[in-house]
């Protein structure tokens, strides 16, 4: 069951730093070196960042999205997940990958929804311009157009949507910052999309992690607070 929720590198994996959260990679050393809190990675032995699964899932939540729903750059504590799952007192399993892209997000949730069902899955979509080709995950397709990427991504949407059964899918995607064209981001996914899905629009980012890239707790509540309000 649900055999490729494995991120293989990181299984049972423990470090201190990694990628953009590093001294040598984050936007700003001096807030990476003023940093308040301690940041530890331990990855499950499926290679997410969380608890060993539970053998019954069946009343979890799940999460699945890319390193803004792992929480690189803050503690465990501070990522939406977490965050979500405290002030709903449920447990919610958090499959975020790092560099994951929508075609990913988008085959885990249709894997998760097909074999499970869960009742509640929460979906932070990544960058739009995020494609996978094979197992290759592309931060940046140079043959691709910005009417090519939003396409990809609401066509992504859609296959999740056709796939849900009776499960409630909630939809989101990263913070306003990282999209192009907010408002005409909002415009197309109005005009391209189903009128019933349950979409909440990008949240303005207020704080940053150590990388001084990804959110940190004072945004992923906001997170928490609008993903509440559609749990059913």
């Amino acid at each position: 069951m649900l055999d490729n929720f494995l991120v293989e590198e990181r299984i049972n994996s423990r470090f201190d730093t990694g990628g953009l959260d590093t001294l040598q990679h984050c936007l700003d050393q001096k807030h990476f070196n003023s940093y308040p809190y301690t940041v530890t990675y331990k990855y499950n032995s499926r290679g997410f960042r969380d608890i060993e699964w539970p053998d019954d899932v069946t009343n979890c939540i799940w999460a699945i999205g890319d390193s803004f729903t792992v929480g690189v750059g803050a503690p465990i504590e501070h990522s939406w997940p977490t965050v979500l799952a405290k002030k709903l007192n449920q447990p919610i399993l958090n499959c975020g990958c790092d560099g994951a892209s929508n075609d990913w997000i988008s085959d885990r949730s249709k894997e998760l929804l097909t074999s499970i069902q869960p009742k509640n899955l929460i979906l932070q979509w990544t960058y739009i311009h995020r494609r996978q080709v094979g197992n290759q995950q592309l931060h940046f397709d140079k043959n691709t157009t910005e009417h090519d990427d939003i396409d990809n991504f609401c066509q992504n949407i859609i296959a999740v949507e056709q796939v849900k059964g009776l499960s409630n899918v909630i939809h989101s995607t990263i913070p306003y910052r990282y999209l192009k064209n907010p408002s005409i981001f909002n415009a197309v996914l109005k005009k391209k999309l189903p009128v019933d899905i349950k979409f909440t629009e990008p949240v303005t980012q207020i704080d940053f992690s150590r990388d001084g890239h990804h959110y940190n707790i004072l945004t992923s509540q906001i997170y928490a607070d609008r993903y509440a309000e559609l749990i059913v």
